[in-house]
């Protein structure tokens, strides 16, 4: 279907006298705003409306929400709850990273739209500013109320115990891992299109999204205000997600706000370059110390970390963080782990979970430190993976974290891995690449991650009188293929053919 054009993404979607939009964002990465004039953009032809922080502020839209605090109680280092500052779908007061929107516009076409955002001028005091997250601590504020611009601390595992393997260690190895600030590019920018029935007092937004059944939860409660029924999400087919598309962005309440206001729907589509301002992940420090023995086994791990959370908390933002660092321990024996992560603001976008949400970060870090404590004691970095590894007649083992292995032959698994590669013969293809002018590398790791969902889907099956099977599943597909996979299963369930087979996904009024 895809291949063939049959797909169905959100700006495939129009609805009968729909308006289109445009943000007017912040050029500054920190600056007060002392007014906003957009006398001139509404007297360009086809402008319907411009809306501003003051308009979000009189309407009662509360804050966009974070959910991370809910799942993990998280405090700051002095023992008082972590600090998560107001998010408003339009900033009225001042401006927190450049990209930052600060007014609306709605236009009966696109071109007019854009062309008005230009015309709106906003008078800023542009205040000091800083993006970096190891120098958080020590600079200006990002907001009045958290001088210091932390928002949390994480702390894991047992730091006795972890202290006195160290203590008693031959051989200490220490490795310091950046992983950077990314922005995500998507095969299709982040869209929507809201409409509003005042007779039914009813709202409707049509947007790719990977939780439609709890974005329809969060954005009712905590910024409209309205029960989960006055709220229908429609989540069609989606150009990728990878987790950035879970969370509440101001655009998918703006759509939902201006058809309400102005009685019509209203479409926003987003550019490239809105996504590479708005749309990031990742950005976290993280300083590993590993303790060996004289025989080159681990006896203890220490994670010390620093994640910026940009200027404000997404909806999942903390918890890359902090939710996967349990992954450090990987398949090794390690006896002893203490970890933390201190969580801070800088004038920068919020992040976002992003393909494996901390999980490739806690890989990362404890393979780059095995690699250089073999460089260091001049040792084979696979076999002293090998004496390190969780041996399978082990399980089920627990980790020092709160990992528990149910089984697991990890030993195994690397020693297929090395045979696909051929790795006895790469010194032989290195000198071949050599001799060719290129550089052969090798590289290893061992990973292990929880790669399940935290929340439940449902399914649900209805058969018709002439034999026809509607498949509605809660689980959204975008990009895994559901729609065939389901379809097989349920084919063979049932000893249906697969075009007897409806699938349906990404509606809350149809599915459970």
């Amino acid at each position: 279907r895809l291949l063939r054009g049959g797909g169905r993404y959100t700006d495939d979607i129009n609805l009968p006298g729909q308006a289109y939009s445009a943000m007017v964002r912040s050029p500054y990465a920190h600056a007060r705003i002392n007014t906003i004039d957009a006398s001139a953009a509404l007297e360009l032809e086809g402008v319907i409306a411009v809306f501003t922080g003051a308009d979000i502020l009189s309407a009662g839209l509360g804050s966009l929400p974070t959910f991370a605090p809910k799942l993990v109680p998280l405090t700051r280092p002095d023992g008082t709850p972590i600090f998560v500052p107001e998010h408003p779908a339009l900033a009225h007061d001042k401006v927190a990273f450049v990209g930052d929107p600060v007014a609306f516009v709605v236009a009966d076409d696109i071109n007019t739209a854009r062309l008005a955002t230009e015309l709106v001028e906003v008078d800023y005091e542009v205040l000091a500013a800083n993006a970096d997250a190891m120098a958080a601590t020590s600079a200006a504020p990002v907001w009045e109320d958290c001088p210091d611009n932390v928002c949390f601390k994480f702390v894991t595992g047992d730091r006795e115990k972890t202290d006195a393997a160290f203590a008693g260690a031959a051989h200490v190895t220490k490795a310091s891992v950046p992983v950077t600030r990314l922005c995500v590019n998507a095969m299709e920018p982040r869209a929507a299109l809201g409409e509003y029935d005042p007779f039914e007092e009813r709202y409707t937004l049509h947007s790719g999204n990977q939780f439609p059944h709890d974005l329809r939860n969060w954005i009712a409660e905590f910024v409209l205000g309205c029960g989960q029924s006055q709220l229908r999400i429609i989540s069609p087919d989606m150009g990728g997600s990878f987790g950035l598309r879970s969370n509440v962005f101001p655009e998918l309440v703006l759509v939902l706000f201006a058809a309400r206001e102005l009685c019509r729907p209203v479409k926003w589509i987003g550019q490239r370059s809105e996504d590479f301002m708005e749309d990031h992940a990742r950005d976290i420090v993280m300083d590993a110390e590993l303790a060996l023995d004289a025989n080159n086994r681990f006896v203890g791990l220490r994670v010390n970390g620093v994640a910026n959370m940009g200027a404000y908390l997404s909806i999942f933002g903390p918890l890359p963080a902090f939710g996967n660092l349990s992954g450090v321990a990987g398949p090794y024996t390690t006896p002893a782990i203490h970890a933390e992560i201190l969580s801070v603001f800088t004038n920068s976008a919020p992040v976002h979970p992003y393909r494996g949400a901390g999980r490739p970060e806690a890989t990362l870090l404890i393979e780059q430190v095995i690699d250089q404590a073999a460089r260091e004691l001049d040792v084979d970095r696979v076999e002293l993976r090998r004496v390190n590894m969780i041996p399978a007649s082990a399980m089920p083992y627990q980790t020092p974290l709160s990992y528990l292995y149910d089984c697991g032959e990890f030993e195994r698994n690397m020693d297929a891995a090395l045979a696909n590669v051929d790795v006895a013969g790469l010194e032989a293809r290195r000198e071949e690449a050599r001799a060719d002018g290129k550089i052969l590398g090798f590289g290893i790791a061992n990973a292990v991650e929880q790669a399940a969902g935290m929340f439940d889907e449902g399914a649900e099956i209805r058969v018709d009188g002439d034999g026809v099977a509607t498949l509605l599943s809660g689980v959204h597909s975008h990009g895994q293929g559901h729609a065939t996979v389901f379809r097989q299963v349920v084919a063979e369930k049932l000893g249906l053919e697969e075009h007897q087979i409806r699938f349906i996904q990404g509606d809350t009024d149809l599915v459970p």
